[in-house]
């Protein structure tokens, strides 16, 4: 199994955290933190909703790439495998083929052909290109 070390910050039970309405609320959340003492729990939620994100989003790399994604400083490889994960995943598109130098519908592209959790793909025929 691959690694993820991007990791969920503050997410335990009983976090030390603001609720998502103060959050909504907070002045902060537009203008930034200003100077003077910080907050614990203001900080903790804006690293916590960052860190969910990374974390879903490096999980979804590995599981579509079979990649590690490593927090080593660099983005060249979470980048070139992001983009890996992602041909065939655009939802309501129609893939379109040249069919004896016609341009054609080949079919629309529908997920739910793909049994969830499968590394398979909606086979796309060479040349054509999703829109």
């Amino acid at each position: 199994m691959a690694t993820n070390d991007f990791l969920v910050f503050g997410g335990g039970a009983g976090a030390n955290v603001i609720t998502q309405v103060t959050y909504s609320g907070l002045a902060a959340r537009t203008a930034g933190f200003s100077s003077g003492v910080a907050q614990s729990a203001q900080l903790n939620k804006v690293w916590r909703q960052s860190s969910i994100m990374a974390a879903v989003l490096a999980q979804f790399i590995s599981d579509q790439t079979g990649q590690d994604v490593l927090d080593d400083g660099t983005t060249a490889a979470i980048l070139a495998n992001l983009k890996k994960s992602m041909p065939g995943r655009l939802l309501r598109t129609t893939v379109y083929a040249r069919v004896g130098g016609v341009q054609q519908v080949y079919r629309p592209v529908q997920l739910s052909r793909v049994r969830r959790g499968s590394r398979r793909r909606p086979r796309i025929p060479s040349g054509a290109s999703a829109r």
